[in-house]
């Protein structure tokens, strides 16, 4: 088909389409049918807003017959599109120097351009595309793809430890020919056990390993793909196949999908005031059946102790229920001793991404005092200052499963500074040594998205006591007696992620 053979065959075309719209308008017309139609698509004025495949031209929906015995090279059938319907050819030089490209085939079709290209690409392995007013022929090529997350390797190093250890020297004195006298205080110990957990993430690495992997399994005709990976841009390129190419389009939505899930973390340390003349804690028993029978809330313990004193338990709270379930909770605490809300805090982080969390005290002490005596000059005192940090340390590091369920690594660090206690080895000399109560925990546990992990377990015993009577307390005669208590203060931490 020449050129003016294919315009005559497009005005025929349209000339027979107009024929058909006038026809039907007037059998409209006849039949008070309405002068409208309804269609699906989305128009603005005269253009359709909403056309997501290209429409291709008319030239590749023309009719094509064409028998042949001899085998045709791709060019010379890139040739003859040329010669009979216009069309013009463009050849990669992948397909220009690929074997395919110089060997022949034998193919005979009937259908139209569209079809007869497609079944020389399932022939030869050789892909085409219309674009810029041509089809073009190419077996590979390249597009990049955005990663949906900042690409930082974060480094994550959790210490569980009971050791402790502290270092000094004790002296005496010496004699005249050293030049002076000396004392100082001190102690040197060492046990416990250590147990660390370490992990790296690296998000935007792992993701070009598996990008990587897909191009590799995919190759064909032993052509190998390329992919570059730039982590300023945040951007994978990949040059291959079409194939290779829906492949990784369809990894790389999965990825970003996950990857730009956020999660927000709620998160109350609570401080409840018990008397441990009733309790030995906190009844958890009793409170989840409370938050079951008056709010329909679904509870769930982790560990079986539940009332052991300092042990550490860990339950859940459903969140299928119009409560908010930390609410609730403190309704349901209350009953049990004085409740106060000790910390509150809100962060935000992305999925896989650490959220940092500390409240923390710095108190100054002095581990070593160091007297000098020197001859004919007095004594030299020296002191060695030191820091203590106590307080509230969390970090949490969630997982999003497809379900929106968040698996959730905690780390927990609670320590609270007990008492200074004074070391005095003599000579006037007092050292400091920090006496600290600390809770170490890293559980990892699988929540849903809104419900309620409660941690509790973090308990002190403050002792207090009066005496009271005439001359001496134990004279009861006179009015005399005494009276001890005792007030054991539990720290409840309340966790509770919600998937955004």
């Amino acid at each position: 088909m020449t050129r003016g053979q294919r315009e005559a065959f497009e005005t025929q075309s349209r000339i027979a389409a107009d024929a058909t719209r006038a026809k039907a308008d007037m059998q409209r017309a006849q039949t008070n049918e309405p002068w409208y139609e309804v269609v699906d698509n989305v128009w603005v004025g005269t253009r359709q807003a909403a056309d997501r495949a290209p429409s291709l031209p008319n030239v590749l929906a023309a009719p094509i017959e064409r028998q042949t015995v001899a085998p045709a090279t791709v060019a010379e059938i890139a040739a003859w599109l040329n010669r009979h319907y216009g069309i013009t050819v463009e050849m990669s030089d992948d397909v220009r120097s690929s074997q395919k490209a110089g060997e022949g085939i034998v193919l005979s079709h009937r259908g139209t351009v569209a079809s007869y290209l497609d079944a020389i690409t399932a022939r030869t392995g050789i892909f085409w595309r219309w674009s810029n007013g041509r089809v073009q022929l190419f077996r590979r090529e390249t597009k990049s793809y955005q990663f949906d997350a900042l690409a930082f390797k974060t480094n994550i190093e959790n210490t569980i430890t009971n050791t402790n250890a502290s270092g000094g020297t004790s002296g005496g004195s010496s004699g005249a020919s050293s030049g002076g006298s000396g004392a100082s205080t001190g102690l040197t110990t060492s046990s416990g056990q250590t147990t660390t957990l370490t992990a790296s993430i690296d998000p935007f690495e792992s993701l070009v390993k598996d990008v990587e992997a897909i191009v590799a399994q995919s190759s064909a005709n032993g052509e190998k793909g390329e992919v570059i990976a730039n982590r300023f841009l945040n951007t994978v390129t990949v040059t291959d196949s079409p194939i290779v190419h829906q492949r990784v389009q369809a990894y790389m939505d999965q990825a970003n999908a996950i990857a730009s899930k956020q999660v927000q973390f709620n998160v109350k340390v609570l401080s409840v005031e018990l008397d441990a003349s009733e309790s030995y804690g906190i009844n958890w028993g009793v409170i989840y059946k409370d938050l079951s029978s008056r709010f329909q809330i679904e509870t769930n313990l982790v560990s079986d102790a539940i009332n052991s004193a300092n042990t550490t338990t860990i339950g859940l709270l459903n969140p299928n229920s119009r409560f908010d379930g930390s609410e609730v909770l403190l309704e349901a605490l209350s009953a049990q001793g004085d409740v106060s809300i000790e910390q509150s805090a809100n962060v935000i982080t992305m999925n896989g991404r650490p959220a940092p969390i500390q409240v923390t005290e710095d108190t100054a002490y002095l581990p070593s005092v160091t007297s000098l005596q020197v001859p004919n000059a007095g004594a030299t005192t020296s002191f060695q200052g030191a820091t203590v940090t106590t307080g509230f340390a969390m970090r949490l590091t969630p997982m999003v499963r497809a379900n929106n369920d968040v698996i959730v690594q905690l780390e927990l660090n609670i320590s609270n500074l007990r008492n200074l206690r004074q070391i005095s080895p003599g000579l006037g000399l007092t050292a400091e040594q920090p006496e600290i109560d600390r809770r170490q925990i890293a559980p990892q546990v699988l929540l849903k998205s809104g419900a309620t992990m409660v941690l509790s377990g973090f308990e002190q015993t403050r002792a207090g006591g009066n005496r009271r009577g005439i001359g001496s307390a134990t004279f009861q005669a006179l009015g005399g007696g005494t009276n001890a208590s005792q007030k054991r203060s539990t720290l409840v931490v309340l966790i509770t992620p919600v998937v955004l």
